[in-house]
């Protein structure tokens, strides 16, 4: 089966989604041809803003010519749902995958950028009922990573949980060695940057962020702030190494704070969070909803509880019941093991219907 997959994640390092999907297939012997057609240019940002960035419109004229010889079409994320029409027309297998509710995201980095952009708040319904609806009539099977985004597509989706590929990275034991906390990703405002900078501060403990940061402001506070040190975005095995590096000195405690600003931030799965639990490393996180469950299950303590947080970064005791508890959840609910199953499952079940 010639599988390809159109997908404006990043290839280096490669995103961790892309990651577990290429290893997935490699499992069963599938290579996807892999493209990425987000080639930045001014000539090219001007013709997607004509659907105020919504959809890649020059990514999509670019596909038509890389849709032959192949049996089987993924196309990951809203911005490339237009490939679907393309791909379905000639005669494609197609699946539509989307990790995020980028409908509410993109309106509001819209309304974010420009506040008088908030009167257009009817686009979102709009939007919302365009995306499934063309999924509905032009991809096979729709794909989405948390029962958020099933509800969204009104319960049409094939629900498909992020696997971490740190998932092999477990600790033997937790030691009496020095708490820092870790944090994954990109370290903004909206990703809860300030609220884990008054944390850092008030346990005195050492932070490391891997990742990036973008806002002057963040960048500017974390400047001045010694016990914070900042690491490049790296691929997964770069970022496996990393992890044992750290864990010769410190005992991890991750950090997970992204604000509900938008349905999508207040609903959706957090890939941090799968990565601590795989790793054993405890949560220090928000209310929001799913990374509260986590917390509930006994998975880490949040933020604002001080007493909760302090017992976390020094008690032995503490630190191996939350441990243990983030490596079993994990194991239940997210394990690659799982993932590359219902992987599978999708495959046989487009291959039925053609």
């Amino acid at each position: 089966m010639k599988i390809a997959v159109f997908t404006p994640y990043r290839q280096d390092p490669l995103h961790p989604r892309l990651h577990a999907l290429r290893q997935c297939l490699a499992a069963v012997g599938e290579v996807p041809k892999v493209h990425n057609l987000n080639h930045e240019n001014l000539w090219r940002w001007r013709i997607s803003w004509l659907t105020l960035g919504y959809f890649n419109l020059p990514a999509t004229w670019e596909a038509r010519h890389l849709l032959d010889g192949h049996e089987v079409v993924f196309v990951q994320d809203l911005s490339y749902l237009l490939i679907c029409i393309l791909a379905k027309r000639r005669g494609k297998r197609v699946i539509y995958e989307t990790l995020d509710n980028n409908v509410h995201l993109r309106f509001f980095h819209l309304s974010t950028k420009w506040p008088w952009f908030r009167i257009f708040g009817w686009i979102r319904g709009g939007l919302a009922w365009l995306e499934r609806s063309l999924a509905a009539r032009f991809a096979d099977i729709v794909i989405v990573n948390s029962p958020a985004l099933r509800e969204h597509f009104r319960g049409a989706a094939r629900m498909i949980p992020y696997a971490s590929p740190l998932e092999s990275e477990t600790p033997e034991s937790v030691t009496d060695q020095s708490p820092a906390f870790l944090y994954l990703g990109w370290f903004c405002r909206m990703k809860g940057a300030e609220t884990a900078l008054d944390l850092i501060r008030r346990h005195q403990t050492p932070c490391y962020i891997i990742g990036s940061v973008t806002e002057p402001e963040v960048a500017e506070r974390i400047e001045h702030e010694p016990l914070i040190r900042v690491l490049p975005l790296i691929s997964a095995e770069g970022l496996r190494e990393t992890i044992r590096e750290l864990r010769r000195n410190h005992f991890l405690v991750g950090l997970s704070l992204t604000e509900p600003v938008n349905l999508s931030n207040s609903t959706q799965e957090i890939n941090k969070d799968i990565d601590y639990l795989a790793l054993g490393v405890p949560i220090v996180g928000n209310r929001r909803r799913p990374t509260a469950e986590k917390i509930e299950a006994g998975c880490g303590c949040f933020a604002n509880q001080q007493v909760d947080v302090q017992r976390l970064l020094d008690e032995r005791d503490q630190r191996e019941r939350t441990a243990a508890c983030c490596l079993a959840y994990y194991r239940e609910h997210y394990a690659f093991e799982h993932y590359c199953r219902k992987v599978r499952e999708t495959l046989e079940a487009i291959v039925r219907t053609s």
